[in-house]
């Protein structure tokens, strides 16, 4: 009597089956053995005492070790699982000390090796060795799941193991000689081998010659080269960003020297690299822990690889957190007419050239329950005397102190606020300025709305008084970030976790007298004291961001925060291991500040991910431990898809084109009632993330039998193997949504093409351009077009002439300026009308032009020669945008090619007549009836002008006359004007409305699910 065990892998179990070969072959029992969490089983084995099971689970780049009893049945779950092989298929107990697992997507076989005397829990390789040669490995590497070895054996003295693969049919290799050389590698014994003649380390009682100093029977590409050349080969690999191969070399190298840190942590930093973020952790963590956590980096990058993991980990639940977030602000008490006394505090030093102009600042408040307190500390530069002057005509309650002795800002702050008499501190450095309204708004908003503390957005201005724009200093610029992140951010208080303070300063705070006594008052951080005030404050109460510019920031020379900018992150370092300490231990009073208490672990997802901190070793170490029990625990909970919906993933918060066209797919499907899931794909982005109108759909159900990947070929590996390894793609079918925009596909996006099972594309355009490097389906899906405008807009509130015909533009700095070509606009606008013609006016509305200053200048430069032209350089909500387009008279884009063309399709739904290049994806709603197709000749891509730029790469150069000419017609021509007005917004409502494309995704869906 036999058993057999058989892996039925894309049915996802495995079955036993009881043959009775006494007389002829019978079989006497069938059943489904193993079936809970398995994903293309695609080895199986048993034990030589047959008391477990290996089954290796290819989907989901594991094994897993079932212990061989009565009670096993399909529900049953692992004892124990092996990690680090990427799609494992061959598997065998070797004496049953070991487990051997053959890597179809590496040429390599993992060794694993039993902890004590059962396969409970979780096992990582202790050794990996090759098996063939990188020319056979790349014969059969036809995608990331294929290549390597797929088939192994062992013989019963483990003498020997065989391997096969599509281009290897039989290859035998030493398999006692591999076992020996991880153990003298464990010894530390192999940097001096003994002399030939001498006992073997080993221990088995042979002369080293005839036992461990063996010729290596094992065929190893570069046997002969160094550990030290390997390693040095892997680094430049490395460092020119060819992973794959850096991977192989770094494998090569602890094939010699099995546990050397530096090549486990340099080999998970590629792995990271490569979005293998589970193995990159568990591989610098081996590296920390043979060095005590001593080499450079590893505490640092140990953190990036557990933030990774952590990324996109529960979306759904920060989507909640917004909307208790946003009811909680909708509902906050107000107490109308209350006017507590403020106290405005100056530690003034050094600042002659600025202290008046802040003091007039102070007088000018149009809130009047106001005291002043100033204390210099210790000037050396006459300011004393300024003060002393200058409150001479003072009509505010005040005091001044000057000190001979210098002690420092937060010093003289404590003692300034100790003589305050105000419920409310609002300090002010002595070189800024306040708005007049700057105290009544923060009264209004903080202190009626029963706020402890809260702060303004600010203006910068130059030690001239002069407003400072993010395109004309570097400093500027990087606070301009400050509102991306506040906005991005789940609530206003996690928004101090970022990387930049969201204060600026510590005169933009405005603080209950209570608060800070509860806090102690600032501590002694040199250039942090504001940054580490807010985050204790934020422990006990959710700060207050008011959105009118209140504050002016002054830039100059002799800055605090610029004088040590090394000690300004040491500073930095210390006070966010203080809060994180607390947030990982303690419970908060305030339910939204950042904690694991209030948000669970993913809290700290961003800040590690982003590289933003260092926390101490226990503490990653016990991440580590809590993510891989959750992960485990749901790679074997997940289930098939049973659905006939959709599981759609996309950038659900962002405000750019790709965020705005998975929207409206998810607002088709509801249209349509298709069913799906809404799930945000949990990366960090570039850009404004505030979008919360389908927070209320996220969701993180999975059980529809379609996932679709809504995002850019760059970002798609990433979330593709977070949802891979967690078993969310199980039994599911891939499709992934892109745009592209040049007519060749670009080299770089290639390996995401095996990833995905389909393709769907916009346009005409891009299915053509995706259908030469691919054989699988390329679908045409559409977007719809769903423009609504809730309410009527007007010129004045974007600062626009009522008597002009309008022309807009619009464009995002980083989808490429030399793509969008809104310098040939400008050209055109010039052409068509003379100067002297000013019933006409044309509009750039753009954004990020302060993150390419040079694009930027170039058109600012083009407009200053043109007083009719407006460049608005600004975000706008989606609904504002709207309702720009829709107070202009006519859109143009004299783009060099576009995936589809969103502005153009909504000016067209809009009743807006259009001028576009007449090439590429726009070519798919706009013909010579709807629109004004401007000629074009083909000209090359230069280098630097796109992105993954290759040779060859062609795109359209726009007939600026001709656009020109139709910019004439549009002004003068009413009649023609309507007529295609009226013909755009008709083609549109009648091909791209939500039924319309909800049934064509409908169509293919059950074309797909009938499979």
């Amino acid at each position: 009597m036999y058993d057999v065990l058989i892996c039925n892998n894309y049915a996802h179990y495995v079955s036993r089956h009881i043959l009775d070969v006494t007389e002829s072959l019978t079989v006497k029992h069938n059943e489904i053995l193993l079936a809970k969490g398995l994903n293309i089983p695609d080895g199986v084995s048993f034990s030589n005492d047959g008391r477990w099971i290996a089954v290796s689970n290819h989907g989901k780049h594991c094994v897993f070790l079932y212990e061989n009893t009565p009670e096993l049945t399909q529900d049953s779950e692992p004892s124990g699982i092996l990690h680090g092989v990427s799609f494992p298929h061959g598997v065998r107990f070797a004496k049953d000390r070991f487990v051997l697992v053959a890597d179809a997507g590496a040429p390599f076989v993992h060794i694993y090796e039993k902890s004590g005397n059962c396969w409970e829990g979780r096992y990582e390789p202790v050794s990996s060795f090759r098996v063939m040669s990188d020319e056979i490995f790349k014969r059969g590497r036809k995608n990331a799941q294929e290549g390597g070895p797929k088939g192994i054996d062992v013989n019963e003295d483990m003498n020997t193991l065989v391997t096969t693969s599509d281009y290897q049919s039989l290859a035998f290799f030493d398999l006692q000689e591999t076992l020996k050389r991880r153990r003298r590698s464990e010894s530390g014994q192999t940097s001096v081998p003994p002399r030939r003649l001498q006992a073997c380390p080993c221990g088995s009682g042979k002369r080293y010659k005839h036992c461990c100093g063996e010729i290596d029977t094992l065929p190893k590409p570069n046997a002969s080269r160094s550990f030290r050349s390997i390693m040095e080969s892997a680094l430049t690999a490395q460092r020119v960003n060819e992973l794959e191969s850096a991977e192989r070399l770094y494998l090569e190298a602890l094939e010699l020297r099995g546990d050397d840190p530096d090549a486990l942590h340099m080999l998970g930093v590629v792995l990271y690299c490569r979005h293998r973020v589970r193995e990159a952790s568990a591989l610098i963590r081996r590296a920390g822990m043979a060095t005590q956590w001593q080499l450079p980096g590893i505490l640092f990058n140990f953190g990036l690889a557990l933030g990774g993991r952590m990324l996109g980990r529960d979306t759904a639940r920060g989507a909640k957190l917004r909307q208790q977030y946003d009811h909680w602000l909708a509902t906050r008490p107000y107490r109308s007419g209350y006017e507590p006394l403020v106290s405005v505090v100056i530690p003034s030093y050094n600042h002659a050239s600025y202290i008046e102009r802040s003091l007039e600042s102070i007088y000018a408040q149009t809130y009047r329950n106001l005291e002043l307190i100033i204390i210099d500390d210790a000037s050396s530069d006459g300011s004393p005397d300024i003060i002393r002057e200058k409150l001479r005509g003072c009509h505010l309650p005040h005091r001044f102190v000057a000190r001979d002795t210098n002690l420092g800002a937060h010093a003289t702050l404590n003692e300034a606020i100790a003589l305050a008499q105000g419920e409310f501190i609002n300090p002010l450095n002595s070189d800024d300025l306040f708005e007049p309204g700057r105290i009544a708004e923060m009264v209004e908003k903080v202190a009626r709305s029963e706020f402890e503390w809260g702060f303004s957005k600010c203006i910068c201005i130059d030690p001239h008084n002069q407003v400072v724009t993010p395109q004309k200093n570097n400093r500027a610029y990087i606070l301009s970030r400050i509102e991306e992140g506040l906005s991005s951010s789940d609530t206003i208080g996690s928004a101090l976790l970022g990387a930049l303070n969201p204060t600026i300063s510590t005169g933009n705070l405005f603080f209950s007298k209570s608060l800070y006594k509860k806090l102690g008052g600032f501590r002694d951080y040199q250039s942090n004291h504001d940054w580490d005030f807010c985050l204790r404050a934020l422990w006990y109460a959710e700060p207050r961001l008011v959105s009118s510019n209140l504050y002016r920031y002054r830039l100059h020379e002799n800055n605090t925060i610029q004088k040590s900018l090394e000690r300004n992150r040491e500073e930095y370092g210390r006070l966010f291991a203080d809060y994180h300490d607390k947030a990982i231990t303690s419970l908060p009073d305030n339910e939204f500040a950042p904690a694991k208490a209030t948000a669970g672990s993913a809290y700290l997802a961003k800040v590690l991910a982003g590289g933003q901190i260092s926390l101490p070793q226990k503490t990653l170490t016990d991440l580590d431990d809590e993510l891989t029990r959750q992960e485990d625990d749901s790679l074997l909970k997940s289930n098939i898809g049973v659905g006939e919906g959709l599981n759609l993933v996309g950038y659900f918060r962002g405000e750019a084109g790709l965020a705005e066209s998975v929207r409206t797919m998810a607002g088709t499907c509801y249209a349509k009632d298709i069913k799906v899931n809404i799930q945000d794909a949990g990366v960090i982005m570039e850009g404004r993330q505030n979008n919360r109108s389908m927070d209320r759909f996220l969701t993180v159900v999975n059980d529809q039998r379609t996932t679709i990947l809504f995002m850019i070929p760059d970002q798609l590996e990433s979330v593709w193997r977070r949802y891979f390894e967690r078993g969310d793609l199980r039994g599911r079918r891939v499709i992934s949504y892109w745009h592209w925009e040049i007519d060749k596909f670009p080299r770089k996006w290639q390996p995401a093409l095996e990833l995905v099972d389909e393709i769907w594309v916009a346009s005409e355009f891009v299915e053509q351009l995706v259908k030469r490097v691919t054989d699988k389906p390329v679908v045409r899906i559409p977007h719809a077009i769903d423009v609504k405008i809730l309410r009527p807009y007007s010129r004045t509130e974007f600062a626009l002439p009522d008597d002009r015909f309008l022309f807009l533009f619009n464009f995002d700095f980083y989808s490429f300026a030399d793509r969008k070509n809104p310098w040939a606009t400008i050209e055109a606008f010039r052409r068509a009308f003379p100067i002297s013609e000013d019933r006409v006016g044309l509009v750039i509305k753009c954004h990020h032009g302060e993150r390419h200053l040079e694009k930027f200048i170039l058109l600012q430069d083009l407009a200053d020669h043109d007083p009719r032209i407006t460049i608005l350089d600004c975000l706008l909500s989606r609904e504002e945008m709207y309702g720009l387009q829709s107070v202009c008279d006519a859109y143009v884009s004299l783009h060099r090619s576009e995936g589809f063309g969103l502005g153009m399709a909504e000016c067209m739904a809009l009743g807006k007549p259009v001028i576009g290049t007449g090439y590429s994806g726009n070519l798919e709603f706009m013909d010579s009836e709807n629109s004004c197709l401007v000629n074009y000749t083909l000209i090359p891509v230069k280098p630097g002008q796109f992105i993954y730029y290759e040779p060859g790469w062609m795109w359209a150069d726009p007939d600026v006359g001709h656009a020109a000419e139709y910019m004439i017609r549009l002004f003068e021509d009413p009649d023609y004007r309507q007529r295609i007005s009226d013909r755009a917004a008709a083609d549109m409502a009648a091909r791209y409305n939500h039924q319309t494309v909800g049934k064509i995704i409908k169509d293919r869906l059950d074309s797909l699910n009938k499979r």
